[in-house]
């Protein structure tokens, strides 16, 4: 079950950076990502991998500040232009 959950958030982080490269329309895109693998993580937290727990904590609170800096025009990675998301 761990590795279910582990995978779940790291393809959620995946899919974060992703959508930050592509500067995906609407915003939300680019950051509930990494909110749901911050709250995958006190999920990961009862079967005892505090190190793995750690770096999903992390990797996702890099990745939604990085999200909130594209978003509020700070840094631009990816793409000049937005790419529109089914809006």
């Amino acid at each position: 079950m761990f590795a279910l959950w582990y995978s779940v958030a790291g393809l959620a982080i995946l899919l974060g950076a992703k959508c930050i490269t592509m500067n995906a329309k609407p915003y939300t895109w680019q950051w509930t990502p990494f909110v749901i693998a911050l709250l995958i993580a006190p999920i990961l937290m009862k079967y005892g991998h505090k190190r793995w727990v750690t770096v999903i904590v992390l990797t996702a609170m890099v990745g939604l500040a990085v999200a909130i800096l594209q978003i509020e025009g700070v840094i631009q990675i990816g793409q000049s232009s937005a790419l529109p998301v089914r809006e």
